[in-house]
């Protein structure tokens, strides 16, 4: 019990720090975690902090120290992965997110999340993996806007625009945006087969767009 609630406690202040990191002026981070500060915390909100700031340098020094401190830890990885994205990083965000993903398998957003450097990375190997991480994403949890927009970018990149569009009509459908989702319903036509599992996912979105149109005369 004593474990269980010191581990609760730590979780309790890294998402503390993230949350400051993310929300508050930069003076204000400092106040709470001065540079003297050793603790895991206080690395990963100044992390945050010089990220925003596009202080590249800094905030990987930050994110190495508390590497140091939790490398297996999965958030880290992650965050690591965001800040070297921001920092246009790509291949290095990459490996940054796989050492994330490769910790928790089984987190939708995170694996989304990794297919963005994969895209940037823009070769056939990457945009093979990014598509791998996107179709466990939308399986995991389809309602996850970002996954679609970027297996639209995917399936389009590999020239299979009926996938393409079915993503986008996926995203439409989420937003009960029945043009939009009719748009692509029809710009995809016959492009996928309807007798495959995207054609039959077409025909539900087909008759989802109808719901939409019949609920708005009512």
């Amino acid at each position: 019990e004593v474990k269980l609630s010191t581990l609760l406690q730590e979780r309790h202040q890294r998402i503390r720090a993230k949350l400051i990191g993310f929300l508050h002026e930069r003076s204000e981070v400092f106040v709470r975690y001065p540079d003297a500060n050793p603790s895991l915390p206080a690395h990963i909100a100044r992390a945050i902090t010089y990220s925003n700031s596009s202080e590249k340098e800094r905030a990987e020094a930050e994110l190495l120290h508390a590497l140091k401190l939790a490398p297996k830890d999965a958030y880290l990885n992650e965050l690591h992965g965001y800040v070297l994205f921001k920092a246009g990083m790509m291949k290095e965000s990459a490996e940054a997110y796989r050492a994330a993903r490769n910790l928790k398998l089984d987190s939708a957003i995170l694996r989304s999340d990794f297919a963005k450097p994969l895209l940037a990375l823009n070769t056939p190997e990457s945009l093979r993996e990014a598509k791998e991480e996107l179709i466990f994403s939308s399986g995991a949890d389809p309602t996850y806007h970002q996954t679609w927009q970027l297996l639209a970018q995917v399936y389009g990149k590999g020239g299979e625009m009926g996938m393409a569009e079915l993503s986008l009509a996926e995203l439409a459908a989420l937003k009960s945006d029945k043009k939009e989702l009719r748009r692509h319903l029809d710009r995809m036509g016959s492009l996928i087969d309807p007798y495959s599992p995207a054609g039959l996912r077409a025909e539900d979105l087909r008759n989802f767009a109808t719901q939409l149109e019949e609920k708005e005369k009512e």
